[in-house]
């Protein structure tokens, strides 16, 4: 039971991973917004729902994808998940772990996809020079996922 439960955690760290990953771009634009410090109450106000909405999560999902990938033994023990052996006849953990890898790629890619076209058809859609610079880091977020997601379906064993 024990080593079902840390393939499992470990596919659902690297999950967790994959989206705090993701969530670079996201924060580096709200940053971008905030390069100034803010001079009105309104502006401070602004700055701490960024800093709870969209820091907050992210730091909580990498924290909680290290711990799940980084530190399964530890957190089985913390769970009391006991070493009795599980009813079900699994394969290798290796395998169960490459295939919830190439899963995981798959969802991050089949869900990055959408997001650049779109991302591509807003750029399209307006007049050179007049794309926002929104719009680009969609590009550039979208293309750090399908990479990722490229890398963990495609990467040998």
């Amino acid at each position: 039971m024990k080593a079902l439960f840390a393939v499992l955690a470990k596919l659902l760290g690297l999950l967790l991973l994959c989206w705090a990953i993701c969530m670079i771009p996201q924060i580096a634009i709200g940053a971008g917004n905030f390069a100034y410090p803010p001079t009105t109450e309104r502006q401070t106000i602004t700055m701490l729902f960024y800093l709870a909405l969209v820091v907050v999560p992210f730091a909580a999902t990498l924290f909680l994808g290290w711990l799940a990938t980084f530190r399964t033994n530890l957190l089985a023990r913390l769970l009391k998940v006991d070493e009795q052996a599980s009813p079900i006849t699994l394969p290798e953990p290796r395998v169960l772990l490459r295939i919830g890898v190439i899963l995981i790629g798959l969802y991050v890619l089949v869900t990055a996809l959408p997001q650049l076209v779109r991302a591509l058809w807003r750029v399209a859609y307006f007049v050179a020079g007049q794309s926002s610079p929104r719009s680009l880091a969609n590009i550039a977020a979208a293309t750090v996922q399908i990479t990722l997601s490229l890398f963990l379906v495609l990467r040998p064993t």
